[in-house]
């Protein structure tokens, strides 16, 4: 029976893997939209042909030289960089999850120049269009993988960490589900920010720390801290996750519920990878990290304190809030208790990663994040918000309760909607300083041109308008939409995820009679 449970899991993880990893890739625009993720591609370029920057002086340059004529040279105060590969703003790590991508379209050429040419025909402002055909299509090729690559990944994995928890089947399956196409995560499968990998890291090392608690065995604690500490080079709010586990891992050897040993092979699986990190930034500036705030200690020095405001605009503003984009996360008020009954000490657990993310950043001045969808700061914890809800599925069997949480499902398939068929940091937020779309609202005088009203009112959220512009005045922007063109984007579309739908399908109904 064990072998016919693994045998079956397995088809349902590749199919699983295979039908959203389609769904994210048909459903990519194939571009950036924030200078975030072209800090990091400019880096990863730089890496995978090591070759500078054209604008790279040596004794002179400091990060952000990418772009004088928006950072000019005497606005830039960061030290100065003594390598030309790594003299950028982004992570060392993020960039380096890059480079397979760019190496494979820049050896194949599968995405060119001359692979697609848009129009004003696809977009009505000449600006925009010329921008497009402007970008580099390694980058067009990494942006239409690299983000549904990783967070497939993350929507398997929150499979498996499901099982862990002894969820049926069928149940995890469900909320594998409601997690791919209900949460944000979909929303920011077509970016490529190290939120995606950082995430799919965050959880693979979950799953390796589950693993140990069900089976005790040592190599899975060490497996969740390496993996703990690729993703801190990715990501430095990893640290986030890793304290909680550090803690719960402490406590659970003074109360001698686990050996010294299990305690220490955690911590000295992470420990190196901080100390990589100082020894990248020092690789980069030339000096000792002990000099400067590095790492973790940077992020914090950003941390003013802890506001009650802030930390219910990120759960609950109408303009960001975690609850408002991906209503589903609302089943945590009740699936919790659910959970609680046969998994005390996970969900405290649970609750403590959750704490810590929603604490720090509800004491960061950017808490929102704009203009990300939603918030992108709490994209990590959304699994463990939506994990309880298995316990209560395989608990209420009510109609009303399954209504309900259909309902909140298809609000947040509607919203990511909204997110991916168009250009929302374009159209709908326009350009800063400019009295067009919602950075019109905000002037100078106000923080990164946002309005509080962007973000504290139902009239001015770019959920709202997203909605408004999606139903009367949509220009899709769908890679492959504009390919293929409608009917055969339609066509394969069809042909690639009806017959593993229907596959997976027919496994389930056979499960749930055997």
């Amino acid at each position: 029976m064990l072998k016919c449970d693994i045998k079956n899991d397995t088809k349902i993880i590749i199919l699983l893997f295979t039908i959203v990893f389609i769904i994210f890739v048909f459903s990519s625009d194939g571009h950036r939209y924030t200078s975030d993720e072209d800090w990091a591609q400019l880096q990863s370029i730089r890496i995978a042909t090591l070759t500078p920057h054209p604008l790279w002086e040596e004794g002179k340059t400091r990060t952000l030289f990418e772009y004088p004529e928006i950072y000019p040279p005497q606005f830039r105060t960061g030290n100065i960089c003594t390598n030309a590969i790594l003299c950028s703003p982004a992570t060392v790590g993020h960039s380096l999850t890059e480079v397979p991508f760019l190496l494979i379209n820049n050896s194949f050429g599968i995405i060119s120049e001359s692979t697609l040419n848009w129009t004003i025909d696809d977009f009505r402002d000449p600006h925009y269009v010329m921008w497009r055909n402007s970008i580099n299509p390694n980058f067009t090729f990494l942006e239409l993988f690299y983000g549904p690559f990783f967070s497939s990944i993350s929507i398997t994995i929150f499979f498996l960490i499901c099982k862990t928890f002894k969820f049926s089947t069928k149940t995890s399956l469900i909320l594998s589900l409601m997690f791919a196409m209900g949460t944000t995560i979909w929303s920011y499968s077509q970016t490529s920010l190290n939120i995606v990998p950082a995430t799919t890291f965050l959880l693979m090392s979950f799953l390796f720390f589950r693993k140990f608690q069900n089976e005790n065995k040592i190599k899975y604690l060490i497996f969740s801290g390496v993996i703990s500490g690729i993703g801190f080079l990715v990501r430095e709010d990893m640290i986030l996750f890793i304290f909680p586990i550090f803690v719960f891992l402490l406590i659970s050897t003074i109360i001698k519920k686990i050996k010294i040993k299990y305690f220490l092979s955690y911590i000295f699986s992470v420990i190196p990878f901080y100390f990589l990190t100082q020894e990248i930034y020092k690789i980069r500036f030339g000096i000792e990290s002990s000099q400067v705030a590095t790492g973790a200690s940077e992020s914090i020095s950003m941390v003013r304190y802890i506001n009650p405001e802030w930390i219910f605009g990120l759960l609950l503003s109408p303009g960001v809030g975690l609850f408002i984009f991906s209503p589903i996360l609302l089943t945590c008020f009740f699936s919790f208790s659910d959970f609680f009954s046969k998994n005390k000490a996970s969900l405290i657990l649970l609750i403590s990663i959750i704490s810590s993310f929603v604490l720090y950043y509800g004491s960061f001045f950017y808490w929102h994040g704009l203009v990300a969808w939603g918030n992108r700061y709490t994209v990590e914890i959304m699994a463990f918000l939506l994990l309880p809800l298995g316990a209560s599925l395989d608990k209420r069997k009510s109609r009303n309760f399954k209504i309900m949480i259909f309902v909140l499902f298809c609000l947040g398939i509607f919203f990511n909607l909204a997110n991916i068929t168009q250009d929302v940091s374009w159209f709908v937020w326009g350009k800063p300083g400019y009295e067009i779309g919602l950075y019109s609202l905000g002037k100078a005088t106000t923080d990164l041109y946002i309005h509080e009203a962007t973000k504290w009112s139902f009239e001015y959220s770019q959920l709202t308008h997203s909605i408004i512009n999606m139903i009367y005045a949509l220009q899709p922007d769908l890679y492959l939409l504009k390919l293929f063109g409608g009917i055969n984007f339609s066509i394969i579309l069809a042909t690639l995820i009806v017959p593993q739908s229907w596959y997976l399908y027919r496994i389930i109904i056979k499960l749930e009679k055997s």
